[in-house]
This record gives structure tokens, sequence and C-alpha cells, in this order.
């Protein structure tokens, strides 16, 4: 088997974390620090809410600053099969396709403004893998047929 022709994506593919585990984090640390001080002086929750509420604000806060510092997303692509992997170590989530067909789906919005969606088409049930501009799920499409030997149908 030939090797694939290798496809540029562009440089919105590849996403830092840092700024948004900082913006996280410290969104965390401050409603939690500020709900903590409210608690320990005995006066009213941050925004007037009860002290169950707050705490639970917290938690998810904090709980979402160590999704954004430790999770992992990660795809697999290999002949006849795409994988699209999301987790924390080895807690993780894995969705697996084989046999597929790719499709690029036009959708509008409310506004009728149009978008696109990239699915996995298995057994006559589509699948959503990603939505992007038309022209990068082109690029994804081709890079993805070439990994995974799959033919994008004409949907668009």
């Amino acid at each position: 088997m030939a090797e694939p022709t290798p496809v540029t994506l562009g440089p919105g593919w590849l996403v830092t974390r840092g700024w948004v585990v900082g913006c996280v984090g410290a969104l965390a640390l401050g409603w939690t620090g500020v709900t903590l001080s409210a608690l320990a002086r005995h006066r009213a929750q941050p925004l007037g809410i009860s002290t169950g509420a707050s705490l639970g604000i917290s938690v998810l806060l904090i709980l979402m600053a160590l999704w954004c510092a430790l999770g992992a997303e990660a795809w697999h692509l290999a002949p006849n099969s795409l994988e699209h992997r999301i987790g924390i170590g080895r807690w993780r989530f894995v969705r697996r396709y084989r046999d597929a067909e790719l499709a690029i789906v036009r959708r509008q919005d409310r506004l009728d403004r149009p978008y696109y969606r990239l699915y996995a088409v298995t057994g006559g049930r589509q699948h959503f893998l990603l939505e992007r501009g038309l022209s990068e799920l082109n690029a994804l499409a081709v890079l993805i047929g070439a990994r995974t030997g799959w033919r994008q149908r004409d949907s668009v």
C-alpha cells in the first residue's frame, strides 16, 4: 500500500491549553476563596446564593480546572478504523468506527446561517465527528480517507 499524501490542516488545529487552564483555575480559586471566606465570617455567600449552591459551584469549577489541565483528546487513524479518545489517564471514553464512509453535511441555524459537520456513516447511521468550516472539513476528510481507506460521500 502506498504511503498516504500529507495533508495540511492549518494552524487552528493545534490547541494550547495554558490560558484556558490558567483562567479556569483562577476562577475556581477565586470563587472557592470568596465562598470559604464568607463561610468563615458568617456572611452571605457570593451572589446571595445558599451555602450548598456556592460550595457546589466551587466543586464544579475545581473539576472543570482539573479536566482542562489533565484531560486529553486524541484521534487514532488506521486502515478501516477511526478512534476518538477522550479522558484522563486510564479513565477514558472511546468511540470506534469501522467500515464507514465520510459525509460532510450542510445545515442551517435558526438565522439561516450555514454550518458544516463531518460524519462517519456506518450501517446507514450518521455519527457526528466534528463541526468546522467547509474547507477545513474537506481537508480533514481527505486526511481521514487517506489513512482509513474510506471514501467520501457527495453530501454537501
